[in-house]
């Protein structure tokens, strides 16, 4: 942080996006058929990134690279369906985001949030996509 973003917040500070935690309760219950679609091209996803790691790149097939693998999976799957980030987009920088604004901070944050949210992106599809299978399963 320069000290023109810290002097120009401090004059006339920016609105910053959120993180929330969870499942989103507004979500509606899903359509079956799209319930089906969605498993199917995530385990597709999966199953290519499984291929990937250990066909590719010529990763040893063992017990102990298999347990990492899975880990680092399931952790991101776990962070992308816990955490929802919402970046402001009425404050993003100039340009639309693309020169940063050298009197403001905040939107830095909101640049961030919104990396965040592109990240986590893929992962929060395909958690949904279980749970919703889970859901369908147990009819709830």
């Amino acid at each position: 942080m320069s000290l023109f973003e810290w002097w120009g917040e401090s004059i006339n500070p920016g609105p910053v996006g959120g993180v929330e935690f969870g499942d989103d309760p507004r979500r509606a219950p899903a359509d079956p058929t799209w319930v089906l679609i969605r498993l199917v091209l995530s385990c597709a996803v999966l199953v290519g990134a499984w291929i990937l790691v250990f066909g590719h790149y010529a990763v040893e097939v063992n017990a102990h690279n298999v347990g990492i693998a899975a880990a680092v999976a399931f952790s991101y799957l776990g962070l992308a369906w816990l955490i929802r980030p919402q970046a402001d987009f009425s404050n993003m920088g100039w340009a639309g985001g693309l020169i940063d604004n050298p009197f403001r901070y905040s939107d830095d944050l909101n640049r961030t949030l919104l990396f965040l949210t592109v990240v986590l992106f893929p992962g929060r599809l395909i958690a949904d996509s279980l749970g919703d299978s889970v859901r369908l399963v147990l009819g709830r």
